[in-house]
């Protein structure tokens, strides 16, 4: 094993010494807001040391190593100081079910945990996404020991929300590595499931509806998903859970030191993705009535204010450096690209009845498909709207199509019934689920005609409605959770676990369970780790796993340090990076472009005797005083050989 991977078990143990200051704190706090609490202040701390590290460059094994146990010395001495004036310092005691149907949901919860734990440390990544500019950042972030802008082809590199890639950056300097780059979902997987639960508590479920909770929310096949993946929904979903979380802590509790932790969750999850906009906006808006209602005005405007400086103050240097680099405190680019440019009814409804009859796909029903398809179309005439209108569509075209376990396309056809029907049913029992319930629901669902209000249709935003079903769960626990005697919420959750098993066990791309010919790639128990980095890539023309190889052999053949690279504007850019053994202070990789935003980041005292090209040909045989050297794939390596 790596013993870089020991080195992560330093910022574990800085977790563990912040969630025992919190719960000291906070004496008679459940246990799980508590590791939420933790979780907020344990990122930001990441984000504050990444961002004071990057002034010098200095993020570096080192430099991180020395951060962390900083932390730990300043908790270990608050600690000793409890000692030596006598208070005592409680340990969080967690407590078991304590009935069968507890029990039961624990081991599915459990049972989803191991398998996606397996998937997940046995998975690189892979997402094209990833390949192109989640990871391909990290690595030059690590390479540059800095989150600060630079020169690449790839714009997305920089102008895209950093949030959770910081989170990853951490550890992959630490254990120089990726092994552990796709925790960081799966990690926001398992704090989402305890968002949802302790929600659901403060809806006023009892423990059975908040297990219902759990249970219903680790099964959504699009968080299956993600949860061994290395792209961003996940730890945003994650983001705006604890922001939901805050926010019903503050409506019961009136404390207000909530609003610290909805200011920084607000601000996290802004950090990590602009698609929790939507969602955090009606929220903060019942957060404000709250703190008007609760407050004197001198003390509403201060706590006000307060929250919402926290929100920016988690973003001032993200939106510095987007500004530095585009006038703007986000690309144009990627403002053009994906807000709807038809914000009134028409295209709003356009775009949510595309988002909802995305997730209505059922399998083995083509005949549901094609009518739902058809009659969705039906509506946008009626509407005087094209469905593949450029103003309202990012990326199509749009179908309705059956559940597929392909990463980027994998939907959650039944929990989207399961909401639809909780509704009606909650209706029945609209005593019992009381205001709060619905203003809640009401909220989230404002929140996702928002999202199509603000947002373009695109046949990859099943992603981004992560989001929704995640929070839409507490209240389907709840209200699943009064039919208690019958524990028909039970059998429901099961029945959803059952329905997520192609999402568990054969992911297209890294599945468990083999099926030649049928998935892109075979089991991650029979395929190397190094070659699963290929599963999505290896299905373009001319990208196998042997080309990228190959390019590097030559390279460090040549004995070629600093490459410069040029490809397009999409490219798998990190498989370059893998197949040079990348973290690697002896290798520099650096983009070579003209005519981008980024110019003005052109690397100083950067000589490259190698080019990685795309198109290159086009232009003649040599780039750069580098001649053509050889062409696989793609791909094109200009070097002047220095060795026979």
């Amino acid at each position: 094993m790596n013993i870089g991977l020991f080195y992560a078990l330093i910022p574990a143990v800085a977790y563990l010494g912040l969630v025992i200051f919190i719960y000291n704190r906070n004496k008679g706090e459940d246990l799980r807001q508590t590791l939420l609490q933790a979780g907020i202040f344990f990122v930001i701390y990441i984000v504050l040391i990444e961002e004071f590290l990057s002034l010098f460059h200095g993020i570096t094994r080192i430099g991180l190593i020395a951060s962390w146990l900083l932390l730990i010395l300043i908790l270990g001495v608050y600690f000793a100081r409890l000692k030596l004036i006598g208070q005592s310092l409680s340990l969080p005691h967690i407590t078991s079910p304590d009935d069968w149907s507890g029990w039961l949901s624990l081991l599915l919860i459990v049972f989803v945990l191991v398998i996606t734990f397996i998937v997940a440390w046995l998975s690189p990544p892979q997402t094209w996404d990833s390949l192109s500019y989640h990871l391909s950042r990290v690595a030059h972030w690590a390479q540059n020991h800095s989150v600060a802008h630079y020169m690449t082809g790839i714009d997305r590199q920089n102008s895209m929300n950093p949030g959770a890639e910081m989170i990853t950056l951490n550890f992959y300097v630490l254990t120089q590595g990726d092994r552990l780059a796709t925790f960081t979902q799966w990690f926001a997987m398992v704090g989402s499931v305890l968002g949802v639960s302790v929600i659901a508590s403060y809806l006023g479920a009892k423990k059975y509806g908040q297990w219902l909770s759990a249970c219903f929310a680790i099964a959504v096949p699009m968080g299956i998903v993600q949860s061994s993946s290395t792209i961003t929904d996940y730890a945003a979903t994650f983001w705006v859970v604890c922001a939901a979380a805050n926010t019903l802590h503050y409506y019961k509790t009136h404390k207000n030191d909530s609003l610290i932790y909805l200011g920084l969750s607000t601000g996290l999850a802004l950090l990590t993705k602009s698609t929790t906009v939507p969602f955090l906006v009606p929220m903060a808006l019942w957060a404000a009535i709250l703190i008007l209602r609760w407050n004197k005005p001198i003390q509403a405007v201060r706590w006000g204010f307060t929250s919402f400086l926290l929100v920016i103050l988690v973003n001032t240097a993200c939106f510095s450096r987007n500004y530095q680099t585009y006038g703007a405190l986000y690309s144009p680019i990627d403002t053009h690209k994906h807000l709807n440019e038809m914000r009134n009814i028409p295209g709003t409804i356009s775009n949510l009845l595309r988002n909802m009859g995305q997730q209505a796909g059922m399998p083995n029903l083509p005949a549901w498909n094609n009518w739902l398809d058809l009659n969705i179309l039906k509506v946008h005439v009626k509407l005087g709207v094209d469905p593949q209108d450029p103003r309202t569509t990012n990326e199509g075209p749009f179908k309705v199509f059956a559940p597929i376990t392909a990463e980027d396309l994998t939907t959650n056809p039944f929990h989207a019934a399961l909401i639809l029907i909780t509704f009606p049913l909650s209706l029945f029992f609209a005593k019992k689920v009381g205001w709060i319930g619905f203003l809640y629901f009401t909220i989230v669902a404002s929140g996702y005609v928002l999202f199509s209000f603000l947002f373009k249709w695109n046949v990859f935003a099943v992603r981004y409605q992560l989001i929704f079903f995640v929070l839409c769960i507490p209240f389907v626990g709840y209200v699943w959770g009064k039919i208690e005697k019958l524990k028909l919420g039970l059998i429901v959750a099961y029945g959803l676990l059952i329905a997520s098993l192609p999402w568990l066990f054969q992911i297209s791309s890294r599945p468990i369970l083999d099926k030649p010919g049928q998935l892109i790639s075979r089991s991650i128990l029979l395929v190397p780790r190094e070659n699963l980095y290929y599963a999505n890539a290896a299905g373009v023309e001319g990208t196998p796993y042997i080309a990228f190889h190959q390019i590097a052999k030559a390279i460090k053949d040549q004995g070629c340090s600093q490459i410069g690279i040029m490809l397009y504007g999409d490219s798998p850019e990190y498989l370059f990076w893998n197949a040079m053994g990348a973290p690697d202070d002896s290798i520099r990789l650096e983009w070579n472009v003209a005519g981008s935003y980024s110019d003005k980041y052109a690397p100083k005292n950067f000589q490259p005797c190698a080019f990685i090209c795309e198109g290159c040909l086009q232009g003649g045989q040599m780039v750069r005083d580098q001649n053509f050297f050889l062409k696989i794939g793609s791909y094109e390596l200009f070097m002047n050989p220095t060795k026979p």
